[in-house]
This record gives structure tokens, C-alpha cells and sequence, in this order.
């Protein structure tokens, strides 16, 4: 198949599936065809499901942000990932932080799940998966042999199907399918077993926005690969698209995140991922999108409705005890505008926290603090950064690129930078926009005079964009 992608809508004639010469077809014989799939058949799946999944999103409008952990019991001493023998399950309502018990003793429990619209809870405990509604424990589940280790839960609203990614822990090999109402194995897709062999990050897989098909990054430094499976056959459509003309990488590049047919990619002009590159791709229509240039290692997530990049700075910590997490997350999140890959906002909170999603209540993230004294921090994905703020960020990102990353090596220029965002701060506290807009724009005509001189193209771009980003947003300079 030359091209995974068509135009959505377009009739194509189908004498090479169906055998049939193009002359010979009747218009009735026409059908529409979709990277390879019958269209008409699957229309009709598609209209039964939508009312179902239009129900079921505004029912869950009111849904609070819902957390949920695993409480064991103080004679319980099970460590380091070890099944709990007995415990229980709590749950906070991020909103509002208050917790309750969801299940006082349940037994013993390997992990709980939950999907991204908090309908659902899948707890594993020995071999078993049971499933529970949110707002009851009415146990609605389906039993699996041991074996069938669930590593995560793709939910197909679109489909009224649930897909778990499963086999042997460590080593998922197949997908179950279950259906969304009754929760009865619809079918088992083993066909991913063909292309994979040991473990993998099985949470990679992600949904076309129509669910039709499932893709999957490749490993390939010579651009955005993917494979693409049939959703309702598991059969490969296509085992090598490309999305968009980047490449090749020096380092990378590897899927951070993808939903909804958009991917968004990491990759890195040096060993280490000491400092990142994202670029997303949109998947069901064939385009590339702007480069995020981001002087840290990090994590990045697409935002519920694909509008933002959310990007936290984390750090690598050698020499750890067995079982504790090497990554720390400082609590520095930065969100950005997946259309331009502009600076939107910048949050500084506590050390140690986790970034939530929720389709249900997708203008905002929770930051999530665990631990005894846990605490929880909402993000509106709307707020946009203020003037003084976003000045004081583009001013970190001048000393990473000067006294860090080697970005800039005229120590005199790095200086001169310095005074410029000094004097556009003062204006802006003074609320002298004016004076704020002809002294950023001494900076950027520095930062454009010193590209490819003094400034390396990574270090031009990060300072050139965002300067020119809040240029846009200050009194026009005279």
C-alpha cells in the first residue's frame, strides 16, 4: 500500500480488493474504502456506538477528578512491586481533596487501573481482572488465567469496546478485546506477537481519532515510522508509514505520547537527552507540526483536547535503592501551544508530584503530591502566562543556553541579553508596556544578529520564538 493516509470522504473503486476491473463496477458496487478498510461496514458500527459514547461523555461532565491507590494492611509486608497480600483501595477526589475508602479489604491486589474517563476500575489480583463502575463496587468483570498480566487499557468509546493490552508480565504479546456494555471477550488479537519479540512499551499503541486503527512507533532514526493495525482484525495495514519529512536524528527518536492519531515525538541532537526536541505528527492526515526546543531532560503528555504540549523538567538520579524511582519530578511544568509550540504557561510546584489526564474534564490537569500528607494542584490548560512571569521564564532559558548547554559562547552577547530582559522586566513592573516592547526588541534583534555566530540554531530558536511570542503581546516598539 503506497499510502496509509487518503482524503477522508473519497469514494475509492474497489477492483483491486474485490477483483473486479474498473469498468466493470457498478455504482452500488462502489464503496467507500479507508486505508484498506470497508468504510460502509464499519459506519454502521460507529453510528450505534456514537450515541452511547455522546451519552456516556456528558453524563461524566460532573465526574470529580478521581485518584485511586492501593491501601495495604499494617501486617502486610509486601515491598518492591510483590502482589499486596491484603489490602484495600482509597481514592481522592482531586478537586476537593478529600479521600474515602473505595474498598476496605479486597484481598490481594498485583495493580489497579483505571480508564481516562474514571468510569471504570480494573483491579488484578491473582487471576483475576475484575472491573467496577466509579460511582458503585458492583463487580461487572471478567476472569483471566494468570497468564494475562494487563499492562494497559486502551477505551474505544467510538467502538463500545475496551482493549487490553496483556500476556506475560514484562512480555505483553496480544490485545483482548471486551465489549464496553457487557464486558464479554469479544475476540483475543495475537497478530502483534508477529512483529515483536521481548519486551516493549506496550503503552505506546495508540488510537486513530476514529479508532478505526492502532499505531505504533517504530524504532528508526531516519524519520516518524509507524506500524498501523486493523482495530476490529489486529491485521497490519501498513508496516512502515511515515509521518511527515523529518529526519534523519542524531539520537531518537522515540514516541513520548500519541492519542487520537497525534503523535508527539522526542528525539535529541546529542547523547543523554540532557536537552529535548518535540515535534508532533498527525497521524490520520499525514502532517508535521512545529518543534518544541526544551533545554532539560523531561516528560511531556498531550493535553486532553490535543491544544497544549505539557512538558515537566525532571532529573536523573544515579545510585538509588532497588525499586525507587530514578527520574525527579521538580515540579516545573511548562505548557506550550501544540499549533505554534509556544510558550503558554509556566507553573512551578512541589517536588515529587505526577501530572493526571482526564478526558471528563479536559480544560484542566491535576498535579498529584502523594504520601502521607498528600496534595493535589489544578491546572487550568487556559490560563495563559503573565508578561512579568513569561520574562522571567525566557530569562532561564537565556542562562541555560549561555552558562549551561553551550548554546551561546560570546559571554559578552550572553551579558548584553541579560541587561535587555532586565530592562524589559523593570518596564513591565512599571506597567510601561512601551518601554518593554523597544527593549525586547534590542534583544531579538541581537538574538537574530548573533544566529549561526554566536548562538547555536537551538539556542537562536529557543530565544528567538518566545521573545517574538511576547513581542506580540506587548505595545508595539517605536
Amino acid at each position: 500500500m503506497s499510502e496509509l493516509i487518503r482524503s477522508k470522504g473519497q469514494p475509492m473503486e474497489a477492483e483491486l480488493s474485490a477483483g473486479i476491473p474498473k469498468q466493470e463496477l457498478r455504482n452500488e458496487e462502489k464503496i467507500y474504502l479507508r486505508d484498506g478498510i470497508d468504510m460502509k461496514k464499519q459506519a454502521g458500527r460507529i453510528l450505534l456506538c456514537l450515541s452511547i459514547a455522546l451519552g456516556l461523555y456528558n453524563s461524566l461532565q460532573a465526574q470529580p477528578y478521581l485518584y485511586y491507590w492501593v491501601l495495604p494492611s499494617l501486617e502486610d509486608t509486601s515491598y518492591l512491586g510483590s502482589p499486596y497480600a491484603n489490602a484495600g483501595i482509597n481514592r481522592i477526589d482531586l478537586s476537593t481533596n478529600s479521600e474515602e475508602v473505595y474498598f476496605e479489604e479486597y484481598g490481594r491486589i498485583n495493580q489497579v487501573l483505571s480508564n481516562s474517563l474514571q468510569d471504570l476500575l480494573f483491579v488484578q489480583h491473582r487471576n483475576e481482572l475484575d472491573i467496577f463502575t466509579s460511582d458503585k463496587q458492583d463487580n461487572i468483570g471478567v476472569t483471566f488465567f494468570s497468564s494475562d498480566w494487563v499492562s494497559f487499557i486502551m477505551d474505544a468509546v467510538l467502538l463500545n469496546r475496551i482493549y487490553l493490552v496483556s500476556g506475560d508480565p514484562g512480555f505483553p504479546d496480544k490485545i483482548v478485546i471486551l465489549n464496553r456494555t457487557n464486558f464479554s471477550v469479544l475476540d483475543t488479537l495475537n497478530s502483534f506477537r508477529d512483529y515483536y519479540l521481548g519486551p516493549r512499551n506496550f503503552d505506546k499503541y495508540f488510537f486513530s481519532a476514529n479508532q478505526q486503527v492502532i499505531y505504533d512507533h517504530k524504532n528508526d532514526s531516519t524519520g516518524f515510522y509507524f506500524n498501523v493495525f486493523d482495530s476490529f482484525s489486529g491485521s497490519i495495514i501498513n508496516d512502515n508509514f511515515k509521518c511527515g519529512d523529518s529526519g534523519p536524528f542524531p539520537y531518537g527518536p522515540t514516541l513520548e505520547y500519541g492519542k487520537d492519531g497525534k503523535a508527539l515525538l522526542v528525539w535529541d541532537s546529542a547523547s543523554g537527552f540532557l536537552f529535548q526536541h518535540y515535534t508532533w505528527c498527525d497521524l490520520d492526515n499525514n502532517s508535521e507540526g512545529a518543534t518544541i526546543r526544551f533545554p532539560w531532560r523531561s516528560k511531556a503528555y498531550l493535553s486532553p483536547l490535543l491544544e497544549e504540549v505539557i512538558i515537566e523538567r525532571v532529573d536523573w538520579i544515579y545510585d538509588l535503592p532497588l525499586g525507587e524511582e530514578p527520574e525527579l519530578h521538580t515540579g516545573d511544568i511548562y505548557i506550550f501551544d501544540y499549533e505554534t509550540g509556544l510558550l503558554k504557561n509556566y507553573l512551578k510546584l512541589p517536588k515529587g508530584g505526577q501530572i493526571l489526564l482526564y478526558d471528563s474534564h479536559p480544560d484542566y490537569t491535576f498535579y498529584f503530591v502523594g504520601g502521607e500528607n498528600y496534595s493535589s494542584y489544578e491546572i487550568d490548560l487556559n490560563q495563559v502566562i503573565t508578561n512579568i512571569a513569561f520574562t522571567d521564564t525566557l530569562e532561564t532559558f537565556r542562562f541555560r543556553s549561555c552558562e549551561e548547554l553551550e548554546w551561546a559562547n560570546d559571554a559578552g552577547v550572553c551579558e548584553e541579553l541579560e541587561d535587555d530582559l532586565s530592562e524589559v522586566k523593570t518596564a513591565l513592573e512599571t506597567e510601561d508596556s512601551l518601554a518593554a516592547a523597544n527593549a525586547l526588541a534590542k534583544f531579538i534583534a541581537l538574538v537574530e544578529a548573533e544566529k549561526n555566530a554566536s548562538l547555536t540554531s537551538e539556542g537562536y530558536a529557543l530565544l528567538y520564538f518566545n521573545a517574538e511570542y511576547l513581542a506580540d503581546r506587548l505595545t508595539k516598539p517605536k
